[in-house]
């Protein structure tokens, strides 16, 4: 799986909140993932022609949204201590709500599952007239748990043995790759306006 911003979000969320934030944030993305995967595999053309008027407005979201979580974990950086994991587990709907703004304004999801149903289309599996691309999405959920369950599960064990300086370039390393991330979509944004 490659480390997109879902995955740096999860890896701070529960870095400073603990692993159920993690976890969640990982259960919304396997969500995301299988909606996406089955909309690839039944027919994406007919989704991505009714977003296609809002295709820049959902690239400005992502600039902005990239470019918040970027200066919250710079804030991290600066301001992180190190310390065990809270007693209550906080207001669960926070890391929901950054994994869905991520997952629906990030057009690189889009592109990797529609790369996914050419690919396993052209080798003649599933095909969109059976139960395959049904089971297949459920395949794709579970493993996306699987991933950020691992995940989460390591960084809240392991993250109370890093230095204070390790913290500070870990979130910086975040930061700057969100900004990058915005960056990247500013560029795109920029190439489509002026071709």
């Amino acid at each position: 799986m490659p480390l997109g911003p879902v995955n740096l979000i999860a890896i701070s969320q529960v870095m400073k909140r603990g692993f159920l934030h993690g976890f969640l944030i990982g259960v919304t993305s396997g969500i995301m993932d299988a909606i996406y995967c089955y909309a690839a595999l039944i027919g994406i053309a007919q989704i991505t022609s009714y977003m296609a008027p809002f295709e820049n407005l959902i690239k400005i979201i992502a600039i902005l949204v990239f470019i918040l979580l970027g200066v919250r974990s710079l804030r991290s950086a600066k301001n992180y201590r190190p310390k065990p994991p809270p007693a209550s587990f906080g207001s669960v709907h926070k890391p929901i709500i950054a994994a869905l703004a991520l997952c629906l304004t990030n057009p690189a999801l889009y592109a990797y599952w529609i790369g996914v149903a050419g690919y396993t289309s052209s080798q003649g599996w599933p095909s969109s007239r059976t139960w395959a691309p049904g089971i297949f999405a459920v395949s794709v959920f579970f493993g996306a748990v699987g991933w950020y369950t691992l995940l989460s599960r390591y960084v809240a064990k392991y993250h109370h043995h890093f230095s204070q300086r390790a913290f500070r370039i870990i979130f910086t390393v975040i930061a700057v790759t969100l900004f990058v991330f915005a960056g990247y979509t500013i560029f795109v944004l920029i190439q489509n306006y002026i071709s």
